[in-house]
């Protein structure tokens, strides 16, 4: 199963099942209007976003519209929060000399968090 998220014009964009040879899309409404809101509710959701994805391959879903890439945005334009963690005091070095720190002297592994208000499609 294949799933994306397309520019609808709001701020976490909408869900849409994805042709297996990427030719076309239809929107997963109202499966999961969203992305997050489908990880969220996979449980519930998981079995009929593979049904779509099914027909859709099948040839069988009318409303399918063609795949345009530029249409495309990151899967989850606005996720809660990204987290990076290393093991390794050299990438701890790299990061205090790319933010201008002085050297960590803790333990490792290393964890820093990041706002994710916007990240961009393709």
């Amino acid at each position: 199963m294949k799933l994306a998220t397309v520019n609808d014009g709001t701020p976490d964009g909408c869900l849409v099942v994805v042709a297996k040879h990427l030719h076309r899309v239809i929107p997963a409404q109202p499966i999961a209007r969203t992305m997050q809101e489908a990880l969220d509710n996979w449980d519930a959701v998981v079995h009929p976003l593979q049904a779509l994805y099914e027909q859709l391959n099948a040839g069988s879903m009318a409303q399918a519209t063609p795949y345009e890439q530029a249409r495309f945005m990151a899967p989850l334009p606005r996720a809660w929060q990204w987290l990076d963690g290393s093991a390794f005091p050299q990438h701890g070095k790299l990061m205090a000399q790319a933010f201008h720190h002085a050297p960590l002297e803790n333990e490792f592994p290393l964890m820093y968090q990041g706002l994710s208000h916007l990240f961009h499609g393709p």
